[in-house]
């Protein structure tokens, strides 16, 4: 079973780029590829097919706000996929969605419990100069993409949830429980790799379309989700205290690099 999301990226898209291609989370940067672009240089080449596309359609360009998207696609344990098939679907996915109308860049990151992949793609068109359309039906497409993907390889998949509106993280959490508290721990774990401080993951998740409440400790809610999910039922390691020092002991591992 694989799971799909795509979000917006409205900053720092060379820091979300640097952070799919990590290599200690790509295999040293064997699984990474680029679709119409080099991956080493792929935000210089997302750069100036954005420049080119203000130069030519001007103001409509810019209306949106948004520089790319990010799509994640994950695995289920029980699939037992190997992270170079996983990068063959997730490139697959990227060719069937994004096709030749966009640079983007695929990713399998295997450094934590279960195989994902991450796209990222330019929202700009070099093809069309226009800007991608994320329309309200834009998951589902992806989602069906991924499923028959994921049929051609043998893996399972969600069989479509009955009832008319529901949203399909929705109904992944009813079925699951634990789908929310795994798509806010992941959004969570990349932004403390990418911020300098507590109040810029703060501004990044609602940048995102989450909700931050802080009274005794944070509590997140993600889009679509009903309730807010506490730090402390999240894990000892998303508490605000806990945050806070992971960020700041990445800053110092960063130091001590240089």
């Amino acid at each position: 079973m694989a799971i799909t999301r795509i979000e917006s990226i409205k900053s720092k898209l060379k820091q979300s780029l640097d952070y799919i291609m990590n290599p200690d989370k790509t295999d040293g940067k064997l699984l990474v590829t680029g679709g119409n672009c080099a991956p080493e240089v792929a935000y210089w080449e997302f750069k100036m097919t954005q420049e080119t596309c203000n130069f030519v359609i001007g103001d409509r360009a810019t209306k949106s706000k948004n520089l790319g998207y990010h799509m994640i696609q994950s695995f289920d344990k029980k699939d037992k996929i190997t992270p170079e098939e996983a990068h063959s679907i997730g490139i697959e996915l990227a060719e069937k969605f994004i096709g030749s109308n966009h640079e983007y860049v695929v990713t399998t990151h295997i450094d934590k419990g279960h195989i994902h992949n991450h796209i990222i793609f330019n929202a700009y068109s070099y093809s069309t100069y226009r800007k991608f359309n994320c329309h309200k039906n834009v998951f589902k497409e992806i989602r069906v993409i991924s499923d028959e993907l994921c049929k051609e390889n043998g893996l399972s998949i969600v069989e479509e949830p009955k009832g008319k509106g529901k949203h399909y993280k929705e109904w992944l959490e009813n079925k699951k429980g634990t789908s929310w508290k795994s798509y806010i721990k992941d959004t969570l774990d990349e932004l403390i790799d990418k911020v300098n401080s507590f109040d810029e993951l703060k501004t990044e998740m609602i940048n995102r379309g989450f909700e931050i409440n802080i009274a005794e400790d944070i509590a997140v809610k993600a889009p679509n989700q009903q309730r807010f999910c506490s730090g402390k039922t999240l894990g000892d390691k998303y508490t605000v205290e806990s945050i806070i020092k992971r960020i700041n002991d990445k800053k110092i591992d960063k130091k001590e690099a240089y």
